[in-house]
């Protein structure tokens, strides 16, 4: 189970994969931000246009959202 209580009340137990998909989702999100607002695809500038890192991250990006997603139904 993702994110289970923990003995201390109104505290999170995340593992080292929630942490890791919940970053990579944030970045995700912030890099849409960017592309909606201001027309800046961050991952793109960094690692390329469509370069196979740049998706690599794009990938990595989506699947945490369907991890989170699942792990958020199994709850």
């Amino acid at each position: 189970m993702a994110l289970m209580r923990s003995k201390n009340k109104g505290e999170l137990d995340l593992d080292n994969r929630d942490l890791t998909a919940s970053a990579l989702v944030a970045v995700g999100a912030l890099n849409w931000g960017l592309v909606g607002l201001f027309n800046v695809d961050l991952v793109a500038g960094l690692f390329g246009h469509r370069s196979r890192l740049s998706r690599l991250v794009y990938t990595a990006v989506g699947a945490s959202a369907v991890y989170l997603v699942a792990q958020a139904l199994e709850e």
